[in-house]
């Protein structure tokens, strides 16, 4: 909830000012065409006519809508409560005072429990239509939430096309639901202004007498760290917040800078917050989760402009917090909360990436989606979800979800699963002895990591970790069968030597040293899965005299390495065909010239090496699906092209 200003001060910073200090005045997004849910406690019988003095008071407009319910969509709680009317007065005027044409549903939850709240946000979620829903309010893990109960409402907080938002707390300790990995958590700063635009920011953090409020902030004690917070703490759990905002000032009860923000709250003048005059000023993380969900209602204004659906937080949005461009954040590197964490260069854990600079994120945040320009492409065959991934040019890896409709092939954009990555890799598609399959991913540090596949929500991202070093290129092996009943992933290294890693049911990890397979090599690719006309799965190997040779895999001895023979010579890069639904599997080679041939196997033989093609483009991969087969390709200006292959030709 908002921080009370016990010492009496005037009210804080307008609409106008915190417009133009984050930059919400140089966009031209209102918020049009989109709904904020706002999750709070009790009734306010005042809000309405409280929000129209306050749009009177700064000149706004009002919302094309402003509906209350209760947290069922029902008629609102009749008990009331001064203390979160207050709250409901900030979050309602300033979400709607940074996007004045969204509408606005305030969803008053029977009480302040978790259950009700929850209920409330379970409501917005799936029934209001809104495509951001914000929580100013938290609960204490093990005290007040238990590890069972996160887990349950992680899966709330997993709604398509929708961004959650929520507040880290005002007493130092991170909250949940901002500690959710599928949930924006956003800290507090104490903002200055220089002549009236932005100044400076540092951790929120002030004393009053014996009562201290900061930015909440530090790692979860449940929620294991998600891939978008790989490498930013030495913590193996989720951190938080992600973002910050002004929460008003800092310093004692003598001396302070910074300033909170004015709301009109008409039912709370004669309580606890110490003012008699509806015009108070009020703050703490709670003025900063509407404020960001304002922001992210902007960004998916203009996607909608752009043909894009709105975000979807946890895969969508999150990720895309964290790969921003510095220019879009203002980074806090001073000061500390109550507990003495620091802020600092980068991600800290009071103050998260930073604070909005509107323009760039809505910019950021509205080409979420788009097809990245592409210079590589893996994919993942086989159930239970096929996908292909794609890298661009900045080490992004974005992964796209294939399903079959009337017209074929769908590929839909799932999301971010790694950033800084240089190549990436496909392990085999899921099978008794890998039940849960994987994207490895080599970054520009020569260490491979595994991105796996959550069957419980259907997505992809948890980092299952490392599993080499010194690594220049890494390549994945076919599917199990009953001649390969542990799948491989091939690294390649500055010495040019291809060495297996196998893949290890018992435990389920990879990372097991299979042993030296090739020298020599200049790149790998691997063979399709084991059909009945391939019983000996390969992998392909590219020289530096540009030749492919096919190296055979062993079922007597459970190895790789027995050389099958040169298949191609003039090649510059390989890649690997469809798994054993296709009849006649194919390695696809590409020579000087930018021409793709396709190496068919041939089943009478059990040889390689006819030849269909040129295809021209650039590298190509194909995934595995139950349906039609169709190979992703990139081109030589970086975007995606569809091939299919339709069983006869």
């Amino acid at each position: 909830m908002g921080s009370p200003d016990v010492s009496g001060s005037p009210p804080g910073y307008t609409p106008a000012q915190i417009s133009g200090a984050y930059g919400f005045s140089s966009v031209a997004s209102n918020g049009d065409g989109q709904t904020i849910a706002i999750v709070d406690s009790y009734n306010d019988p005042n809000i309405v006519g409280d929000l129209q003095h306050f749009d009177s008071w700064f000149n706004l407009p009002s919302p094309p809508s402003f509906q209350v319910v209760g947290q069922s969509g029902g008629a609102p709680p009749t008990v009331s409560n001064a203390g979160w009317a207050a709250e409901e007065s900030l979050d309602v005027e300033w979400a709607h005072a940074m996007a004045p044409s969204a509408k606005i549903d305030l969803v008053e939850a029977n009480s302040s429990s978790l259950a009700d709240l929850m209920a409330g946000v379970q409501w917005a979620a799936s029934s209001s239509g809104a495509s951001v829903v914000s929580m100013s309010w938290g609960f204490l893990e093990q005290s007040q939430i238990s590890q069972s109960q996160e887990t349950a409402y992680d899966r709330t907080f997993q709604q398509s096309n929708v961004t959650f938002v929520a507040a880290s707390g005002d007493y130092g300790e991170p909250e949940y639901p901002a500690l959710s990995p599928n949930v924006v958590g956003v800290g507090g700063t104490t903002l200055t202004l220089n002549s009236g635009t932005y100044g400076s920011e540092s951790t929120w953090n002030l004393s009053q007498g014996s009562v201290t409020t900061s930015s909440g902030g530090g790692p979860s004690i449940f929620e294991a760290q998600p891939f978008y917070q790989n490498g930013l703490i030495l913590s193996s759990f989720r951190a938080a917040p992600d973002v910050s905002y002004n929460a008003g000032p800092s310093g004692s009860s003598t001396s302070q800078t910074g300033e909170w923000f004015s709301i009109y709250d008409s039912f709370d003048t004669l309580n606890e917050f110490g003012s008699s005059n509806p015009e108070e000023p009020i703050g703490g993380t709670s003025a900063g989760s509407p404020q960001w969900a304002a922001l992210i209602a902007l960004a998916n204004q203009q996607r909608a402009t752009n043909g894009l659906p709105a975000l979807t937080g946890y895969n969508q949005t999150l990720p895309a917090i964290y790969a921003m461009p510095g220019s879009d954040l203002h980074d806090i590197t001073t000061g500390s909360n109550q507990y003495g964490i620091p802020a600092g260069p980068g991600y800290d854990m009071v103050t998260g990436v930073g604070t909005p600079d509107a323009p760039g994120v809505i910019a950021s945040l509205s080409e979420v989606g788009v097809s990245p320009s592409a210079d590589m492409v893996s994919a993942v065959p086989g159930s239970p979800v096929p996908s292909y991934f794609v890298k661009d040019s900045s080490g992004n890896v974005y992964y796209y979800t294939v399903s079959a409709n009337s017209s074929g092939l769908l590929a839909e954009f799932g999301g971010l699963v790694a950033s800084g990555a240089i190549s990436i890799s496909a392990a085999p598609a899921a099978s008794t002895t890998n039940d849960e399959p994987s994207v490895f991913v080599l970054n520009g540090a020569n260490d491979v990591y595994e991105i796996e596949y959550n069957p419980s929500s259907g997505t992809w991202g948890g980092l299952g970790g490392l599993i080499a070093v010194g690594v220049d290129a890494i390549s994945a092996a076919p599917a199990v069968s009953a001649t390969n009943n542990y799948p491989s992933v091939f690294v390649l290294n500055g010495a040019k030597d291809v060495y297996a890693f196998v893949y290890v049911p018992s435990s389920g990890t990879w990372g097991s040293l299979g042993g030296l397979i090739a020298v020599g090599v200049n790149a790998i690719s691997p063979a399709p899965a084991t059909p009945a006309t391939n019983n000996y799965p390969s992998v392909f190997v590219l020289n530096g005299a540009q030749d492919v040779y096919e190296l055979v895999y062993n079922p007597s001895s459970g190895t790789w390495g027995g050389l099958g023979g040169l298949i191609a010579d003039g090649v510059d890069a390989i890649s690997a065909a469809p798994a054993s639904s296709n009849n006649y599997p194919s390695v696809a080679v590409l020579n000087g010239a930018g021409n793709v041939y396709d190496f068919a196997y041939n089943a009478n033989t059990g040889s390689w090496g006819a030849i269909y093609g040129p295809v021209p483009v650039l590298v190509v991969v194909l995934p595995s699906t139950t349906h039609t087969k169709k190979a992703h390709t990139v081109g030589s200006s970086g975007g995606i092209q569809t091939y299919a292959y339709d069983g006869a030709s």
